[in-house]
């Protein structure tokens, strides 16, 4: 990813990152698959249980990303993307428990959580790149950490 400023350099950087990460988690999805990982789980309001799809892997993970991507746009206008990164890493972490706690086989939870921390380290590596070319980092790295 090339660092890029301002607005459109911003998305041009979310866009790549989630490529990447949607390449990645669907190589989970397909090495996962291979080792005999059902991906198996429960279907919403009562359905019964359903196969994750690539699709589904795509579009989920392209969304979290865009969204961080949007996030990070936005505080960039006030110099809070360190705070954004800090927020997408611990929104990684805390997403962890959604398909930990899944009624799924064991590979099936361990593939969904990797897939969540790999998308969690390419936003926060993002990010984090993003911010490493703005030559008013270091002014406003000393505001505090809030949104």
């Amino acid at each position: 990813m090339e660092k890029a400023s301002g607005s459109r350099g911003i998305w041009r950087n979310g866009f790549a990152g989630a490529s990447v990460a949607v390449v990645a988690n669907l190589m989970i999805l397909a090495v996962s698959s291979a080792a005999g990982t059902s991906f198996l789980v429960p279907g919403f309001g009562g359905m019964g249980a359903a196969r994750v799809t690539g699709v589904q892997v795509f579009v989920t993970t392209m969304f979290a990303m865009l969204a961080g991507t949007a996030a990070t746009a936005v505080a960039s206008r006030s110099g809070r993307v360190r705070a954004v990164q800090l927020a997408g890493a611990l929104f990684a972490i805390v997403s962890l428990g959604a398909p930990l706690s899944l009624q799924a086989d064991t590979p099936t939870k361990l593939s969904l959580a990797a897939m969540h921390l790999v998308a969690g380290i390419i936003f926060v590596l993002g990010v984090h790149r993003r911010s490493a070319g703005d030559p008013d980092r270091m002014e406003r790295a000393a505001k505090p950490l809030c949104i």
